[in-house]
């Protein structure tokens, strides 16, 4: 019989708790060898390997939105900030062959990530807040070329997206930036992201992050 998915889900994060706590101790090598077991035990798992529907939910509607733009744009390079488990650079991968770059700043994600992309050679995958890696990879890409960047790193009280913005926009004004969990005004019935008093992901913040002359579509 099939193990619950949910038991399998509260392993992983248990043991991704208790490899947190050992590597604050200093007990590297322990606390690597259980990410790892937390890591297995999600990678088996198809229902999580495929959580939220597949790449962007499922909709193939935002599939088709995302190609168009890879299709417009013909950007340098695809960049990513939040790779979670690896679905949207997956699909990325499968159709665009330029530079993917995406950082995770959890160990747990970041470890099903690399393995599940590891055939993809033009994948470069870093375990790392996303506003540090922005500051980090953005000078070392071609200059005055476009770029498509994919914001998806914010989750409950760590909301990097403003600082992101801000560092993209000053590195580089040919960028597209497609930020997920967003608002559609007029539209209540499309989900968005709202964590109450640490911000909710809407128009108003993007206040001060973005030129004055962006479009926002």
């Amino acid at each position: 019989m099939p193990i619950d998915t949910r038991t399998i889900l509260d392993a992983s994060l248990a043991l991704s708790l208790l490899a947190k706590s050992y590597e604050s101790a200093g007990e590297v090598d322990r606390a690597d060898k259980l990410f790892k077991e937390a890591a297995d035990l999600e990678l088996a798992s198809p229902e999580l390997q495929n959580c939220w529907g597949g790449p962007f939910n499922g909709q193939v509607g935002r599939q088709a939105i995302m190609l168009d733009l890879l299709k417009l744009l013909k950007p340098v390079a695809v960049v990513e900030t939040g790779t979670f488990r690896g679905i949207s650079v997956e699909w990325f991968a499968q159709h665009y062959f330029g530079p993917i770059l995406s950082c995770e700043n959890e160990k747990l994600y970041f470890l099903q990530a690399k393995t599940r992309l590891a055939s993809y050679s033009n994948v470069d995958l870093r375990l790392e807040d996303s506003r540090q890696f922005l500051r980090e990879i953005l000078g070392k890409l071609p200059k005055n070329e476009p770029i498509l960047v994919y914001l998806d790193a914010h989750w409950g009280r760590d909301l990097p997206l403003q600082d992101e913005l801000k560092t993209i926009f000053a590195a580089r004004r040919k960028a597209v930036a497609v930020i997920d969990d967003f608002r559609v005004p007029d539209d209540p019935g499309y989900g968005w992201d709202d964590y109450g008093a640490e911000g909710s992901i809407e128009l108003t913040l993007l206040d001060g992050a973005i030129p004055r002359d962006a479009q926002v579509f």
